[in-house]
């Protein structure tokens, strides 16, 4: 069978594009797993970044670059372009968590310990241990609040509070401060990067807030009843 010039064309032209288009698809395979991308704003070819993530309770959704990754286990995100991004973790029934990350070509962000408080919390009256344990609560060395408002955590300046809070304790994850201010018992990372309202008193005065190292249950007074807040997942 003998081919016209035309055909002997095209057929070459075929090849190449088939060739071209393996030796694209090769060299785009081989950039991503040695962890380049390309930028296509930059106009070039970039070392990309990692975000390893874990968040409890399970279940939570991951929303990044608006895709969703389901949080059932550690999540590890790679190939990110270096830039800015927005991570929100969501789960129905908790407060979502937010956080404004900037990665860097070749470096892994660690949001291991992720932890989502539920949105509405059961408060019912603390129980004779409880009791006992608020009344004879001794402060964790480790952890002081100075008269300017400074939070110090093992010799470490962790915060500065523009008003003093009336209380504060470390959750057992030692990772979030809970802090009593104007009527509100509140969580923050100690890191000051996420602050949030758990509970609404009812009584604008809490003489002292401490966690329950047995449940993490936050025992506190609510006026002249002494309390138990349940903000376990």
């Amino acid at each position: 069978m003998s081919y016209t010039r035309r055909q002997k064309w095209l057929w070459f032209l075929l090849n190449i594009t088939i060739t071209l288009s393996f030796v694209i698809i090769g060299f785009n395979l081989v950039a991503r797993a040695s962890g380049f991308r390309y930028n296509p704003a930059a106009k070039r070819w970039q070392k990309t970044g990692m975000i390893v993530i874990t968040a409890e309770p399970k279940g939570a959704t991951l929303i990044l670059e608006d895709k969703e990754y389901r949080l059932n286990e550690r999540l590890k995100v790679a190939n990110l372009l270096p830039g800015n991004y927005s991570v929100a973790v969501n789960k129905p029934g908790y407060l979502p968590w937010f956080r404004q990350i900037n990665i860097q070509p070749g470096f892994v962000i660690n949001l291991e310990h992720i932890r989502l408080f539920r949105s509405e919390l059961p408060s019912y009256p603390a129980n004779d241990r409880q009791t006992k344990l608020w009344q004879n609560n001794i402060p964790d060395s480790a952890l002081q609040l100075l008269s300017n408002g400074e939070v110090w955590l093992d010799g470490t300046l962790i915060t500065r509070f523009a008003t003093l809070p009336q209380s504060l304790d470390l959750l057992l994850n030692r990772e979030h401060l809970v802090y009593s201010l104007g009527g509100q018992i509140r969580v923050m990372t100690i890191d000051g990067q996420s602050d949030d309202l758990l509970y609404q008193l009812k009584n604008s005065q809490v003489t002292r807030l401490i966690v329950d190292p047995l449940t993490e249950q936050l025992i506190y007074s609510d006026g002249e009843v002494i309390m138990a807040l349940d903000i376990r997942a």
